[in-house]
């Protein structure tokens, strides 16, 4: 637009904003990096049981590398008194003499209060 009086001439001009700078910058990703993967040691066995393991992650659970149980072969000495008490022997599925629950068991099949599958291992077939 052009203004003219009669003692200055005046000109005005527009010009239109340049356009926005572009940025050679990628925005930040919005995926989360991927989750460390997790892992565990067996517990100490004073403190857990045989197959627990502590993973890294706070929490525990079973693992079979961490199982140590070894079932017994034979009656043991389990609590260390040197006697092998009643409750510490293998009895007939060690090849030693019954238990007093193998006898129990026995007793309880042959007088029909105790039926099913546990009469047949003390050798009395439910009727």
């Amino acid at each position: 637009m052009t203004a003219i009086s009669s003692e200055t001439a005046v000109t005005e001009s527009t010009t239109a904003a340049p356009p926005p700078a572009t940025s050679t910058v990628a925005p930040p990703s919005t995926e989360p990096p991927p989750p460390a993967p997790i892992t565990f040691v067996c517990g100490d066995l004073s403190l857990y049981q045989s197959g627990t393991a502590l993973y890294s992650d706070g929490t525990t659970g079973y693992e079979a590398s961490c199982d140590t149980y070894v079932p017994p072969t034979g009656s043991q000495d389990q609590n260390g008194d040197g006697v092998i008490s009643g409750f510490e022997r293998c009895g007939t599925i060690c090849g030693e003499e019954p238990t007093s629950g193998e006898i129990q068991t026995q007793h309880g099949c042959e007088q029909g209060y105790i039926t099913g599958p546990l009469c047949d291992d003390v050798g009395q077939p439910q009727p």
